[in-house]
């Protein structure tokens, strides 16, 4: 039987409920916005409210003020739909994969980037060693950007305990997915298959993407993008920005920042933040001459 993560759904939901609940509910996005209104089920005037943007979480007083913890508990109320069919539309939705629980795709090949990564549940594993390396990170601000604690490989006898990223090209399945060691060291080299030692791994068949602090209704609604060189230079600087500020980074370094998707940059100011280096300094450059075209206002 093929099964789906409802822990990597809930975190690649993180942010994203108020569009998942209109999109697959249909719930009208006004009654969305934290305020009481009308149940979109059962009526009244001011019974109905969101109550957790993040978990999606949604009450009625009337109606579905019990077992309302979260968006698939929501979405099952609304549509009247089993927990494996609602969950199966949120991953449908976005982007992740069923397995047989070994790693394996519907197709009985090995999924693609997700399938070669196992997720853990956050409390099972602690990322502090991550955190304490790159201050001022947060493990809020991990699961902002849609980060997890993963074990890759997903099937090996000696894996490395990671926080994984996924990047996105499109609002759809991941490009690519970058892993730090969950202990804040490098990964060792592997000489069978000449990986050097490094501080990240991108898993194999990643393209580069991005990744947005605090997920894509924030990018879509922030003014100010600052875009930075690596995701933990993006975790630290989320931590101070004020309201309408959103960092966002891609996965491949400064170089390759200008060969991603740029729409999502039309009429932002965008801030670059470049690492003094001569190629984090010529990677800015590009980056901010070629996003240009879309952005209102560009600073390097």
């Amino acid at each position: 039987m093929m099964k789906f993560n409802t822990q990597r759904i809930k975190q690649a939901a993180n942010g994203q409920w108020p569009t998942l609940l209109a999109e697959l509910g249909g719930i009208d996005a006004i009654l969305l916005d934290g305020g009481h209104h009308p149940c979109p089920k059962c009526g009244g005037t001011d019974r109905f409210r969101l109550i957790d943007k993040a978990k999606g979480a949604v009450l009625c007083n009337q109606c579905f003020s019990k077992n309302n913890g979260d968006g698939i508990a929501a979405l099952q109320w609304i549509t009247g739909g089993d927990f494996r069919t609602v969950v199966g539309s949120l991953a449908k939705r976005l982007g992740i994969e069923s397995t047989n629980g070994n790693g394996a795709a519907e197709n009985g090949k090995v999924a693609s980037l997700e399938g070669q990564v196992r997720l853990l549940d956050w409390q099972s594993l602690t990322a502090t060693g991550f955190i304490t390396a790159k201050p001022p990170i947060t493990s809020e601000a991990i699961q902002q950007a849609g980060g997890y604690l993963a074990k890759w490989p997903a099937n090996g006898s000696e894996p490395h305990y990671c926080v994984a990223f996924p990047a996105h090209r499109k609002p759809d399945k991941p490009s690519g997915i970058i892993l730090y060691r969950a202990d804040g060291c490098d990964f060792p080299a592997v000489p069978d298959c000449k990986l050097k030692q490094r501080k990240t791994h991108c898993v194999r068949g990643s393209k580069d993407g991005w990744v947005a602090v605090g997920g894509r209704d924030k990018l879509k609604t922030a003014k100010v993008i600052w875009k930075c060189e690596g995701v933990p230079d993006a975790l630290a600087l989320s931590a101070i920005l004020p309201d309408g500020h959103i960092a966002v980074t891609n996965l491949m370094g400064a170089k390759s920042a200008a060969n991603c998707p740029l729409e999502m940059f039309n009429g932002k100011r965008v801030n670059v933040v470049a690492d003094a280096d001569k190629p984090g300094i010529e990677g800015a450059e590009s980056f901010a001459s070629k996003v240009s075209a879309f952005a209102g206002d560009v600073r390097v």
